[in-house]
């Protein structure tokens, strides 16, 4: 369904169109990938695996669940014909039905979203041998060591999983209203993604006050509209696409500026949303960043994997580097939602940087130091030049201030933007 990562294993790495060998325990670290089980068969279905997750497929073909979360649709009919194991036991579907899995740490949830089904548990000291489910009821079992509590019966949500959501899931409409109380806030740069300019090199026109700072177009961009609102979507055609501004930026080093955008992300990836690099080129091609505003997602045997996982990132380095853990770090408090419109700002004042999501401030920390001037600025991948590090999902509204702005004009600007401000958790 998306790009997916798959952790290197003895096995064979999955290929579109392939079957995947049975005994075979596929670990997705990124992505949502779409697999069918038992074709042409009563207990034919499609399950979709939203990394990180991992699954077996046993010798008789049904799945084995493992970690994560996933999606299951029933394509037969009867009943009781659906099979999957599960860390909370066995789970059991009837013909035409659709559910939800998750099975995180100590939390095991079944989400029934239509049909009829129904857990056998196999948790030590369970108090229910069985638990059956109707349509719009979802059950939640805690465990301790092997030792599972009694469980929870809750209604079900279709919009906790990834994969059931579409990429319009969330429409953005951002008016006239919402440009002007951006335009009040005087900013440096403004891109909106209404209108293109040019000829052979398509570019956003900057409605800012920064002259000549407008957005140029890198590979293949596709456009979304909800509404009357426009809005970009890159990283989706196989290849890296974004933006470069077409002049450096800021003019002069800054000991305040502010960084806001609305944002999509596709899918719990390491992607790039924002960056500003040297204009020097190291001679191994890469370039050293002063700004990285990014997408985190689970990591392993990288600097990167002391950091939670499917947080936003925001990196102020002063001077100028490209090792991944110089500068000053902020992560944010919560994982960020996919295939959700969130705000995100960025933002620094003195001696103090902070990281704001829907208006709510999810991270701080001091730093003195000033941001370098004669930056090249990068949406949606690391370097001018380089196609590394993707990010995937859609863009709206950026814009960018040689001030810091204050928590109530960030409030101001969620709200005129038809959203509620709220802490992300």
């Amino acid at each position: 369904m998306t790009a997916c990562v798959w952790r290197d294993n003895t096995s064979s790495i999955p290929t579109i169109g392939e079957p995947i060998r049975t005994g075979e325990l596929l670990e997705l670290v990124e992505g949502v990938a779409e697999l069918k089980i038992g074709e042409n068969t009563p207990g034919e279905a499609l399950v979709r695996i939203e990394g990180p997750a991992g699954v077996f497929i046993r010798a008789d073909g049904r799945v084995s669940f493992q970690h994560g979360t996933l999606t299951i649709k029933s394509l037969g009919s009867g009943s009781d014909i659906i099979r999957i194991d599960a860390p909370v036991g066995e789970i059991l579907l009837d013909g035409q039905s659709s559910a939800g899995l998750v099975s995180i740490d100590d939390v095991h949830e079944l989400h029934l979203f239509d049909g009829r089904g129904m857990v056998r548990p196999s948790l030590q000291d369970s108090s229910t041998a069985r638990f059956r489910l109707e349509a719009g009821e979802a059950v939640r079992f805690l465990s301790k060591q092997g030792r599972s509590i009694s469980p929870e019966l809750f209604e079900a949500s279709i919009s906790s999983f990834i994969s059931a959501r579409s990429s319009g899931f969330d429409p953005l409409k951002l008016g006239d209203d919402y440009r002007q109380t951006v335009l009040d806030s005087k900013p440096a740069i403004y891109w909106r993604f209404d209108e293109l300019e040019g000829d052979a090199s398509f570019h956003v026109p900057n409605e800012g006050s920064f002259p000549g700072a407008d957005a140029q177009l890198m590979g293949e961009i596709a456009w979304r509209r909800y509404g009357e609102n426009r809005v970009a979507e890159i990283g989706k055609q196989g290849s890296s696409s974004g933006f470069r501004s077409t002049s450096a930026w800021p003019p002069k080093s800054l000991n305040a500026y502010t960084i806001e955008m609305w944002i999509k992300p596709e899918l719990f990836h390491h992607g790039e949303v924002l960056c500003l690099h040297d204009r020097k080129q190291d001679p191994d091609g890469r370039f050293d960043h002063s700004l990285m505003l990014e997408c985190l997602a689970q990591h392993w045997l990288t600097p990167l994997e002391t950091f939670p996982k499917n947080r936003f990132r925001f990196v102020h380095r002063t001077p100028a580097s490209g090792y991944v853990l110089d500068g000053s770090n902020l992560v944010s408090n919560a994982p960020y939602q996919v295939r959700t419109w969130q705000h995100l700002a960025c933002c620094k004042n003195g001696d103090r940087i902070s990281l704001w999501i829907n208006g709510e401030l999810v991270a701080e920390q001091n730093d003195s130091t000033e941001l370098a001037k004669n930056r090249h600025i990068v949406i949606g991948q690391l370097y001018v030049t380089r196609s590394q590090r993707r990010f995937i999902g859609q863009f709206d509204d950026i814009a960018i201030y040689d001030r810091c702005l204050s928590q109530t004009e960030l409030k101001t600007h969620v709200r005129a933007a038809g959203r509620v401000s709220q802490s992300p958790q």
